[in-house]
C-alpha cells in the first residue's frame, strides 16, 4: 500500500471517544485521499455489527483535513435514511507518531455499480433507487449542499435500500468560502477522487463530469447546485440504459459532449423514462429539469408500477 497504513485483518483500531474496538475484515478499497475497511465491532452496544472504516490518509494540506472534517461533522448530524450514516470516529495512531482521522458509517454490501454490471436489478427496483437518491438529493440541495462525486461506486445499496455516500468534496455553497472560483487545491481534490476498489473497478470522475464542474474547473465559473442533477442523471441513464452517455475524456476541462441517450428497456413507461433522464441531461443548468418536479414523477411513477 502506497499510503503506509495497510490495516492487516485481525488487527483492530480504538475509537476513543466512544472507547469501542473495531476488528479489520477486509480491504474495501483506496482513493486519493481515504482508504477504507470492512469491520466489525467487538464492544459495546454495537459488537457484531459489521461497519465501514474510512481512514484519511492524504493530510498534506490544511484544506484536506478541513474537508474530512466537514464531512465528518456532516454524516454525525444526517438522519435521512437515503445518506450514509455516521456510527463512530476516532484517530489511528502509527508507531511513528503520525495519526489519521477515521470515520466509521454503515456497511452496505454492494455498490450501486456492482449492481449494474451483474445486469439483474428489476425495473421496480431501478425506480426505487431513483426516488432514493432524488430524495437525497433534494435535502441537500434545500441544505445549499452540492455533492460533486455522485457515480454509481459511491451509491450503496443494502436489499432494497440505495445509499448516497462520499461527502468528501461537499460544499455549502450558502457560505462566501464556497462561492468563489476553484483554487487549485481544490482542483486537486477532484483530480484525486479515483477509487481503486479490490476487484480492480476504477472510477473517475471523468465518467460522471459536469458542465458546471468542467466551467470551475476552468476557473470560468463559480459552482453551481444544479449540477448535482446532472451528475445523477448520467448515473440514473446507466441504470435505465446500462450506458453513461457522456462522451470520455481524460481531462476533467474537456467540454462535455453527450452521445445519444441509450433505449430504456420497458414497454410501459421506457418513454417517460427516457424523457425524465434527458431532461436531467440539459447542458444549460438554468434550463435543467429542477429536484422537486422529478422527485414527484418517479413517486408518481413507483405508485403506478407497484400497483401492477
Amino acid at each position: 500500500m502506497a499510503t503506509g497504513i495497510y490495516l492487516e485483518p485481525g488487527k483492530s483500531v480504538f475509537a476513543q471517544g466512544s472507547k469501542t474496538y473495531y476488528k479489520i475484515i477486509k480491504y474495501l478499497g483506496q482513493g486519493g485521499n481515504a482508504i477504507a475497511f470492512r469491520v466489525q465491532c467487538t464492544d459495546g452496544p454495537y459488537r457484531g455489527i459489521a461497519f465501514v472504516l474510512k481512514v484519511q490518509y492524504n493530510l498534506s494540506t490544511s484544506a484536506r483535513r478541513e474537508r474530512f472534517a466537514r464531512e465528518t461533522s456532516f454524516l454525525k448530524d444526517e438522519t435521512h435514511p437515503a445518506i450514509l450514516r455516521h456510527f463512530d470516529d476516532g484517530e489511528y495512531h502509527l508507531p511513528d507518531g503520525r495519526v489519521y482521522p477515521f470515520v466509521i458509517t454503515n456497511y452496505c454490501p454492494q455498490t450501486l455499480e456492482t449492481l449494474i454490471q451483474q445486469g439483474n436489478i428489476s425495473f421496480p427496483a431501478k425506480v426505487l433507487y431513483a426516488c432514493q437518491l432524488l430524495s437525497a438529493l433534494q435535502l441537500l440541495q434545500k441544505r445549499n449542499i452540492i455533492h460533486r462525486d455522485i457515480k454509481p461506486n459511491n451509491i450503496f445499496v443494502n436489499g432494497s435500500d440505495a445509499i448516497l455516500g462520499d461527502f468528501g468534496l461537499i460544499k455549502v455553497l450558502n457560505s462566501a468560502e464556497d462561492s468563489m472560483l476553484a483554487d487549485d487545491d481544490d482542483i486537486q481534490m477532484i483530480n484525486d477522487t479515483a477509487f481503486h476498489s479490490a476487484d480492480g473497478y476504477v472510477a473517475m470522475p471523468h465518467f460522471y463530469r459536469t458542465p458546471e464542474l468542467v466551467a470551475y474547473a476552468n476557473k470560468q465559473d463559480i459552482l453551481h447546485i444544479e449540477s448535482d442533477v446532472f451528475q445523477l442523471g448520467l448515473v440514473l441513464a446507466k441504470l435505465f440504459t446500462g450506458e453513461n452517455p457522456l462522451v470520455e475524456s481524460k481531462d476533467i476541462r474537456a467540454p462535455i459532449q453527450l452521445n445519444r441517450l441509450g433505449r430504456v428497456v420497458d414497454t410501459q413507461d421506457g418513454g417517460l423514462i427516457f424523457n425524465l433522464l434527458r431532461s436531467m441531461l440539459v447542458l444549460d443548468y438554468k434550463e435543467r429539469a429542477q429536484i422537486d418536479e422529478l422527485l414527484s414523477n418517479f413517486t408518481m411513477l413507483y405508485e403506478k408500477i407497484g400497483k401492477r
